[in-house]
């Protein structure tokens, strides 16, 4: 009920939007009159955003991370065509969205701490195969506790080869995730200059 107050919709005006080459959207109030929130989404002009930052405190809960979900999940390439860096943290969205574009030279999705292994919400080996196939520029990959929990070691996974252009690639998997990450980690194929953490 506050949104007003933020003073955002300034913001979020097609002549202001336009210019807007980096978007970081964290921590909306999930009580936000759902009306406001559809303008606000639909407003936005994304032409020559670069960079986008979507955080949330939970995994997808709350009427703005369900409006969120719906619109990253529908997304087009050419709604964003100098999209570079995507980062994505605790949000779940469709793993063939085409928010996964090629020109992405970032990729960061990090879930929450508190989630667990569920085949839901995880990628599967295939999911995460089909987006790293796409991302041909690709320098910086970041996945934190979303790894596939169809991990079976008696089942030969196809390798997963990393783009080339990957400089920098950092997984991190905890508690119960933990060896879904090392699983994964054991179906790349990882470029030589590429530096591990």
């Amino acid at each position: 009920e506050k949104f007003y107050e933020t003073g955002i919709h300034h913001w979020t005006v097609p002549t202001i939007s336009r210019h807007v080459r980096s978007l970081s959207i964290k921590r909306f109030p999930n009580k936000m009159a759902e009306d406001h929130l559809d303008w606000f989404l639909r407003s936005v002009n994304y032409d020559v955003l670069e960079c986008l930052d979507v955080e949330s405190a939970t995994l997808g809960q709350g009427p703005l991370c369900a409006a969120l979900l719906e619109s990253l999940s529908s997304w087009k390439a050419e709604d964003t065509p100098y999209l570079r860096s995507l980062s994505l943290e605790g949000y779940q969205i469709n793993w063939s969205s085409n928010i996964f574009a090629a020109s992405l030279t970032t990729l960061k999705i990090d879930f929450v701490r508190e989630v667990k292994p569920d085949a839901n919400v995880m990628p599967s080996h295939a999911d995460l195969n089909n987006i790293i196939s796409r991302l041909d520029n690709l320098e910086v990959l970041s996945l934190k506790q979303c790894f596939p929990i169809d991990c079976d070691t008696d089942i030969l996974e196809p390798m997963i080869h990393l783009p080339r252009t990957l400089k920098h690639l950092h997984i991190e998997s905890y508690d119960t995730h933990a060896h879904l990450g090392m699983y994964w980690f054991l179906h790349l194929v990882v470029p030589a200059h590429c530096y591990v953490c």
